[in-house]
């Protein structure tokens, strides 16, 4: 049960993403679809869906440890900046490159 309840977040969270680029122009899905939310195909969601149930999944399955695995606080914050520049870098300055370093320097070490 816990593993449908991820996947149907994943679901509804890349869902949401899509509707949002392609309602601000980022992309675009050119073949027409009946089965649509905004200017994203349902399947679009799906896809993030199939992402998150294999790795929560090989997760369950193979009992992953972690090692030097940064302060959960930290990739917290750190993945909330990385939602929040997909949202926001159309209208404010783009940090990706430094978000990239911050997951390199935060997770550089990180061994599984």
């Amino acid at each position: 049960m816990e593993e449908a309840k991820i996947i149907l977040l994943f679901h509804a969270v890349g869902t949401a993403m899509e509707i949002f680029k392609t309602a601000v122009d980022s992309w675009a899905y050119p073949i027409v679809s009946l089965l649509r939310i905004g200017g994203a195909p349902l399947f679009a969601g799906f896809i993030y869906a199939a992402v998150c149930s294999y790795l929560a999944r090989m997760w369950r399955l193979f009992d992953f440890c972690l090692t030097h695995h940064p302060p959960v606080l930290a990739a917290i914050l750190l993945s909330a900046g990385i939602y929040v520049n997909f949202f926001t870098h159309h209208s404010i300055m783009d940090f990706r490159l430094v978000l990239f370093a911050a997951t390199a320097l935060l997770f550089g070490r990180t061994m599984v």
